[in-house]
């Protein structure tokens, strides 16, 4: 990008305004999308603004910025606008990805990864606008630089309530409850306990929509062979309780 160096010139400013600006559009208030007339337009206010302060010791730094620069902004705006945008995409990429690996690196902080912490990755990635493949590779580089050691196993909160990906909220809540009522019949105290831990557990994800949907993402990564129809005559035959790893971290 052969403009890329005045660009990041450009940028430097608009950091040390007294209200930091994203871009050139939000410092002009106008759209990214917005015509050439509507840009040479903007400009030119900014400019009699600029020279109507520019005696204004608060602005004058601002002002005499502008005014210096105005026939470059014109150019570089109108006849290389596809590469300002590119040069904004690239810098707003490169400052959530920053962001992202903030966040990794600190949920590597307790020496621990779960399901729930790649989940929580997930989330926070779509948050900033990025793509789940950039989040995982990142993911995977920081973890191959650390000692920490992956889970071999996603906990299979499925199997926990006898249900499957793709089963109806509704549906799902009915077997929540038949488990519930079928580890009563449990007479050890040590597995009831556990057992109704894992029920509760698995419910706690499955049930919240937004919590499952994070879950099933890191899901079919795990399984990637598995199959989401659900026939409408599903059985109500529930197998019996697994034990799972218990999900305590939040994915939201």
């Amino acid at each position: 990008m052969t403009h890329r160096k005045t660009f990041e010139n450009i940028h430097k400013h608009l950091d040390t305004l007294p209200k930091p600006q994203r871009s050139l559009f939000s410092y002009l208030k106008i759209d990214r999308a917005a015509s050439d007339e509507m840009i040479l337009q903007a400009l030119d206010r900014r400019r009699r603004w600029a020279q109507g302060f520019q005696s204004n010791p608060k602005y004058r730094a601002e002002a005499t910025w502008i005014i210096r620069n105005h026939r470059t902004l014109r150019r570089l705006m109108v006849h290389h606008r596809d590469d300002y945008l590119q040069f904004l995409e690239e810098r707003e990429q490169g400052l959530s990805r920053a962001l992202l690996e903030m966040f990794i690196r600190g949920a590597m902080l307790n020496g621990t990864i779960t399901a729930a912490t790649e989940v929580a990755i997930i989330a926070q990635s779509r948050r900033l606008g990025l793509r789940d493949s950039v989040a995982r590779a990142l993911f995977e580089r920081l973890l191959a630089s650390s000692n920490i050691v992956r889970p071999e196993a996603v906990p299979d909160y499925y199997v926990t309530l006898g249900a499957q990906l793709g089963t109806p909220q509704a549906h799902l809540r009915m077997l929540f409850e038949r488990r519930l009522r079928q580890a009563r019949a449990i007479e050890d105290p040590d597995r009831y306990c556990a057992t109704i831990n894992d029920i509760h557990e698995a419910w706690r994800t499955l049930g919240e929509p937004l919590r499952r949907r994070l879950y099933d993402i890191h899901y079919r990564n795990a399984h990637p062979d598995l199959v989401e129809d659900v026939d409408d005559e599903m059985t109500m035959d529930v197998p019996k309780p697994a034990q799972v790893n218990v999900m305590t971290a939040s994915a939201s």
